[in-house]
């Protein structure tokens, strides 16, 4: 089995692997400066951060670590001891652990101390499948994912909400499990979780700058949050909408040039009816983002709790009537998709429903613009080279006059008959 990261050197001296691969003597009593102990805790660390693992269990770090069909012998009781000086921790002890501050880690961890002590008179065998955490580096991983999320905020009172799904992209990037950042931000204070009505989790980072612990996520807080996606949700369907009217412009125009005004008039009126829908969303967004606009200049809790009582009746309105024009518009395209003779009778009714405020003279008086200009004839212009074109250009020009071009010989001249009309 090949290695998956760098050896040090002295993994293909046979003469010092035999003795690092060796058990330790049973009354052995680790040190810090034991050899052996040195060797494998360097590789352990070292072998971890270039496989960007942030936990083992001692089976996983068997097979990583093993040499010619073998595995190192003494490495349960290493494990003891990186444990017991606070290297490593065992999941369940870590993930209990009520720190509050990124040093807590460390004092937590003193109090194994005496059962390491007992751990190597008696000998006690570790379960192979006892998952370990390196502190270190999932310290490490907890404050990048913390630096990443206060390089994106901008406004405090709304950019430190996170959704689940924006939460999970801001930890993507990392090695690390999403379970194990959210324990560790949560441990010192920097993170609150809570399970929203759709059982979808919130997250809430603390200011920048604190140092006290983020309060618990309030029923503000979802509201905020719930403006920020109503409102991420409004742009993308204001985007999608225009790209629609567009493209039904376009098929328009193309069954203008066919001769087909009945099917032209029909992709007109639906391109009309998501341009109505654009203008609709696009006030709703005025609205939102005003209130979200509010929120963020809000430098206290209370301003921010006035501000968001003060638009949440609106809010709730405008949510319903998303939802409304949502469920109208899958109808509609589920409709339009399947066009036909019979099926476009129905569009044109459900159009119609949706639709009762546009203009239907204007928008006959527009395909008649369309079918009209389609029907001009197109101007050719001349081309280099084309002689017939430059000779039939020449005939309707006058002579060259010969003689004396006084005033009396030009007003007798007369003149080309290619040019009386």
């Amino acid at each position: 089995m090949s290695l998956t990261f760098a050896p040090p050197e002295e993994w293909e001296d046979e003469e010092r692997m035999g003795y690092l691969f060796a058990p330790f003597p049973p009354d052995h009593i680790l040190s810090e400066n034991d050899d052996k102990l040195c060797f494998w805790r360097k590789l352990i660390l070292s072998s971890s951060k270039q496989l960007n693992k942030v936990s083992f269990t001692l089976s996983e770090m068997k097979a990583r670590l093993a040499r010619k069909g073998l595995t190192p012998a003494c490495l349960a009781k290493v494990l003891n001891h990186l444990e017991a000086t606070r290297v490593v921790q065992k999941f369940e002890n870590w993930s209990s652990s009520p720190a509050s501050s990124w040093s807590d880690w460390g004092k937590q961890l003193l109090l194994q101390g005496v059962s390491y002590a007992w751990q190597q008179v008696v000998g006690i065998a570790e379960d192979d499948q006892t998952k370990y955490i390196i502190v270190d580096q999932i310290k490490e991983v907890a404050k990048s994912v913390l630096c990443t999320h206060y390089d994106t905020v901008q406004y405090e009172t709304t950019d430190n909400l996170l959704n689940e799904a924006e939460f999970e992209a801001l930890c993507n990037t990392h090695a690390a499990s999403l379970r194990y950042i959210e324990i560790s931000l949560v441990q010192v204070g920097k993170l609150q979780i809570s399970t929203r009505h759709n059982d979808k989790k919130i997250y809430k980072f603390a200011r920048r700058n604190s140092t006290k612990k983020e309060k618990e996520i309030s029923s503000t807080d979802e509201g905020i949050l719930r403006l920020k996606e109503v409102t991420a949700k409004l742009l993308q369907q204001v985007s999608d909408l225009t790209e629609k009217s567009e493209r039904a412009m376009d098929k328009c125009r193309e069954l203008v040039a066919a001769k087909q005004k009945s099917s032209a008039r029909r992709w007109l009126r639906q391109s009309k009816m998501f341009s109505k829908q654009v203008e609709t969303k696009e006030a709703m967004l005025t609205n939102l983002q005003a209130l979200l606009t509010k929120i963020q200049m809000a430098e206290t809790d209370a301003l921010v709790l006035e501000a968001y009582q003060a638009g949440i009746i609106s809010l709730k309105d405008m949510t319903i009537d998303i939802e409304k024009v949502d469920q109208t518009m899958d109808e509609l395209e589920e409709v339009l998709a399947n066009s036909n003779e019979a099926g476009e009778a129905l569009s044109e009714d459900v159009v119609g429903r949706i639709n009762d405020d546009i203009d239907v003279s204007a928008l006959e008086e527009e395909l008649a613009a369309l079918m009209l200009q389609d029907s001009e004839p197109t101007v050719q212009q001349p081309q280099q080279g084309n002689t017939e074109q430059e000779t039939d250009v020449n005939a309707l020009l006058p002579d060259v006059p010969i003689g004396n071009l006084s005033p009396q010989n030009l007003t007798n001249r007369e003149p080309p008959t290619a040019l009386i009309s």
